[in-house]
């Protein structure tokens, strides 16, 4: 038997970096309403040298405490974590 994590999706924001490198962050609401996590995407090429591109979900989650309520903290978070993170590469 596998676990399966369920939510709702609340809310997608979408980021550039400097180099031009798109980033997605789909941020859901678990099923039992206790909080907020997002998984973390990026836009890449499907085969080297396509111009088919897909995006990739990279094993990154960020999960919320439990005291989350509100959509717009967990956004703060994932552009906070983008500007840390990715922004200049």
């Amino acid at each position: 038997m596998s676990y399966v994590k369920r939510g709702y999706l609340k809310e997608t924001v979408h980021y550039v970096s400097d180099s031009g490198i798109s980033y997605k962050y789909e941020i859901f609401q678990r099923s039992d309403g206790s909080g907020f996590y997002a998984l973390l995407s990026r836009l890449d090429p499907l085969l080297p040298e396509s111009d088919h591109h897909g995006w990739i979900y990279d094993g990154k989650e960020i999960n919320f405490s439990d005291d989350t309520t509100q959509v717009q903290y967990a956004v703060d978070e994932v552009t906070q974590q983008f500007k840390d993170h990715y922004k200049n590469t």
